[in-house]
C-alpha cells in the first residue's frame, strides 16, 4: 500500500470520528435542554420546606453533561479538524513524492 493511501484511510477514519463526536455533541446538547426543563419542572412540583426533592443530583447530571458537551465542543472537534487539515497537507506531500519517485523508475 502507498503512503498517500495510507494516509487517507488515517484521514477517512479521523471524517468519520469527527462525524460521530459531532452526533455524541448534538445529542448531549438535546440532552442538557431536555435535563434544564425537567429540573425547572422538578422544581416548581416538588418543594418541601422550599427545598426540592433531589434537585442537586438533576444540577450535578446537568454540569457534567456541560463540562462533556464543552470539552467535545472546545477540544476534541477542533484537535479533529486540525488532525484532518494536517493529513490533507501529508497526502499531498506523499502524492507529490509518489509522482516523482514514478517518473525515475
Amino acid at each position: 500500500m502507498k503512503n498517500s493511501d495510507a494516509l487517507k484511510d488515517k484521514r477517512r477514519r479521523i471524517i468519520n470520528s469527527l462525524q460521530n463526536v459531532s452526533s455524541t455533541a448534538e445529542y448531549l446538547s438535546n440532552s442538557i435542554s431536555s435535563l434544564n426543563s425537567l429540573s425547572v419542572m422538578q422544581n416548581s412540583c416538588y418543594q418541601v420546606d422550599d427545598i426540592s426533592g433531589d434537585g442537586n443530583y438533576l444540577i450535578k447530571l446537568i454540569e457534567n453533561e456541560q463540562a462533556i458537551y464543552s470539552n467535545i465542543v472546545n477540544n476534541i472537534i477542533p484537535s479533529l479538524r486540525s488532525k484532518i487539515e494536517s493529513l490533507d497537507w501529508e497526502i499531498a506531500d506523499a502524492e507529490s513524492r509518489e509522482a516523482l519517485e514514478g517518473e525515475f523508475v
